[in-house]
């Protein structure tokens, strides 16, 4: 279930209707990404991390959405969370990941989201506002969810 959150005060997770941050990042293949990258699209903006055991439990999800709606309109961009690139590639390559994922070392691109847990999953309109806010996994009723509004944001 997406949790409606406000943005007031300083430590308030970024809420639904606010316009989504833009920062390029570093990804997989020696190439940058940012959401502007999917400007028309609806995009779920994951935060996840290799030590984080529910981020690992959602990921294959995560991957089957984007193997199923990957040029449908709706696309997935995981940031990735840890220090170093070296644990996140592990969980890339054991798990044969092909979604966009990108590295937020430093943090300072989640600092923006504020997400209050992880995995936090931000759904993002073809406009750049958020329109769904996930706080922990995002499960089978989740996914549908997000396929559902994705279809309607796109209509």
């Amino acid at each position: 279930m997406p949790v409606a959150v406000g943005a007031e005060g300083d430590h308030a997770t970024l809420g639904l209707g606010k316009t989504a941050p833009v920062r390029a990042l570093p990804s997989t293949g020696d190439t940058t990404l940012d959401l502007a990258s999917f400007r028309g699209q609806v995009v779920l903006v994951n935060f996840w991390a290799s030590w984080c055991a529910p981020c690992l439990e959602e990921m294959p999800l995560l991957q089957d959405l984007h193997l199923r709606t990957s040029g449908k309109g709706l696309s997935v961009m995981a940031v990735n969370l840890d220090r170093h690139r070296m644990p996140a590639q592990g969980v890339i390559d054991h798990l044969g990941l092909s979604l966009p994922v990108v590295f937020d070392a430093n943090g300072d691109y989640a600092s923006l989201y504020n997400p209050q847990s992880l995995p936090a999953s931000f759904l993002v309109g073809p406009a750049g506002k958020i329109h769904a806010v996930y706080d922990g996994v995002i499960g089978p009723k989740d996914v549908a969810e997000i396929e559902a509004l994705a279809k309607a944001l796109l209509q």
